[in-house]
């Protein structure tokens, strides 16, 4: 089996506001497994750490990509018949770790449907939060407007932007659950708000600081 990384440079449709910074591009790397006998059999897998939010956004990373994938060729057969020996290894840099397990269940599936189930099949699809990249009050405004005819029912705004107060009457009335993050809140937290049927009906609200270290 040969193992390639191939790096590449993602460029953002509009730039995407973070409490780190703004994202106008995102480099990631994909790994790439090849059969030696058959170049048609192979798996892909993406590795995509975000800049200064990733806890794997670390001078080293490329260092480490080369070492795995060194591992990997090396050790292919033993890798192939028992993956969670090498994953284990990867603990500490989950985007490789991902990129691996990802690349290896698309080589041992011979297709991009790696599981049988309603949603690999195309027929259901899964909950999840539609997240609103930090921007101005419009900006943010006319994403949620998006998410919401898309049919999310929960939001989850990166705040910090713009004036809490102001952040809070962008969505409040619009969806059943907003989700805002903060890396202000003690060491970094969450506040989760659920909505009543009424605009203002606020029904529960959970703040969670993650603690300091």
């Amino acid at each position: 089996m040969k193992v390639t990384i191939i790096p590449k440079t993602l460029h953002f449709k509009q730039p995407a506001g973070t409490s780190r910074g703004i994202y106008t591009t995102r480099k990631v790397w994909y790994i790439l497994l090849t059969d030696t006998e058959n170049p048609n059999h192979f798996g892909v897998g993406e590795c995509a750490p975000l800049p200064a939010l990733s806890c794997d956004d670390v001078p080293e990373y490329e260092g480490v990509l080369e070492e795995t994938r060194r591992r990997l060729e090396e050790n292919a057969t033993a890798f192939l018949k028992n993956a969670a020996v090498f994953l284990k290894d990867l603990e500490a840099y989950p985007s490789i770790r991902f990129g691996v397990e990802t690349a290896l269940a698309h080589y041992q599936a011979r297709s991009l449907q790696f599981w049988h189930t309603p949603f690999s099949k195309g027929k259901e699809g899964i909950p999840i939060n539609g997240l609103i990249w930090m921007g101005n009050f419009d900006e943010m405004y006319h994403r949620i407007e998006e998410k919401m005819k898309a049919g999310f029912r929960c939001i989850k705004l990166k705040i910090g932007a713009i004036d809490f107060e102001k952040e809070f009457s962008i969505a409040s009335g619009k969806c059943y659950t907003l989700k805002f993050k903060a890396s202000n809140i003690g060491n970094g937290g969450s506040i989760t708000i659920e909505f009543g049927d009424q605009p203002e009906e606020v029904i529960d609200m959970d703040i969670e600081v993650n603690p300091a270290e």
